[in-house]
């Protein structure tokens, strides 16, 4: 955070009547700390279509939910906002975004938000919240057929959790296909669940032209599956692997290093796993702890970083050095 922090400094020296506000996934878990620690003038919690709406409309701010501001030398932190009703929001037209200045073509849609699980390591169910709240098929079809006749034919689904509801993803697909979108290419780079697909959603899904795909895989066993509390076994991962595979997608693989009770062992199982099939990617990446999630508590409980916590977020290459050491794992090994 070293960086936005730096910059809205400097933009204050500069331009000191600019309002600064601080969103995201960030300010959402520190809370009112980030006041503390930047001059910015105001955060919020959670989601901002609303807070945003309500600070623009000079609601009295003691009564916006969601939102951190200062009073003299008092930082106040009014309450919780609770969720947004995504069934109210349009989806962003970004008529006033320069989006002809970005080189690739894409377009990043998210159809729902939240994740009901609860793997140690992740933070949406701080940030975005467990309660997943998705949007109609009509509405996300809605939103592809608006940029498909903008001249766009890659797009994105960003979902962190897209294939969740399987009636969903059916008639997403099914309403996706009656619209014939010769040339579209969708992506789920972000990851789906593999205990959410089958033969019928892959296939579903490929014929409406989703080409490529990511799986979380994390480890290669069943006993990093219970540990990391993935809720899902090893044997579902392949099988949605193989499906994938048959189905001729291109396919990435998401893999964690260094979660409790792994061992290097274990480790070379996950390898051995993405060298089974004829994937496109594996992605190997050094457990990183947020704050906030079971695995940021564990470690900071039993003095496990071999880092100070939290500064390993400013580095954005914090993927490519181990942020903490095991009993089961040490550095060395590492």
């Amino acid at each position: 955070h070293d960086i936005p922090y730096d910059y809205a400094k400097s933009i204050k020296i500069d331009f000191p009547d600019i309002i600064i506000l601080f969103g995201g996934p960030h300010p959402t878990t520190i809370k009112s700390q980030i006041l503390k620690e930047t001059v910015a003038d105001y955060s919020l919690i959670r989601e901002g279509e609303n807070i945003l709406v309500d600070l623009c409309k000079g609601k009295k701010l003691s009564e916006i939910k969601g939102l951190i501001y200062r009073e003299g030398e008092n930082i106040i932190e009014n309450p919780d906002p609770g969720f947004v009703d995504v069934h109210k929001l349009p989806f962003p037209k970004y008529s006033k975004f320069e989006l002809n200045r970005y080189l690739r073509k894409q377009i990043n849609i998210m159809t729902s938000r939240g994740c009901p699980y609860s793997c140690t390591y992740c933070s949406i169910k701080t940030t975005v919240g467990k309660p997943i709240r998705m949007r109609t098929p009509e509405s996300v079809v809605e939103e592809v057929k608006y940029w498909y006749n903008k001249g766009y034919r890659l797009i994105d689904f960003t979902d962190d959790n897209f294939a969740h509801d399987r009636q969903r993803t059916l008639e997403i697909c099914k309403e996706l296909k009656k619209l014939n979108l010769e040339g579209l290419r969708i992506t789920i780079c972000n990851g789906i669940r593999a205990d959410k697909v089958d033969m019928e959603i892959l296939t579903a899904m490929k014929g409406v032209g989703v080409q490529d795909i990511s799986i979380g895989v994390d480890g290669g066993n069943n006993k990093m599956m219970k540990a990391n509390k993935r809720g899902e076994t090893i044997e579902q991962v392949e099988e949605a692997i193989k499906i994938a595979c048959e189905l001729d997608y291109v396919v990435s693989l998401f893999f964690i290093v260094g979660m409790p009770q792994e061992t290097a062992d274990d480790v070379k199982q996950s390898i051995r796993l993405a060298l089974k099939y004829p994937i496109n990617n594996a992605n190997f990446y050094n457990a990183v702890p947020f704050q906030g999630t079971e695995l940021y508590d564990y470690l900071e409980k039993n003095n496990l970083f071999v880092v100070k916590a939290p500064d390993y977020l400013n580095d954005m290459a914090h993927y490519d050095e181990p942020i903490f050491e095991t009993p089961e794992f040490p550095i060395e090994e590492r």
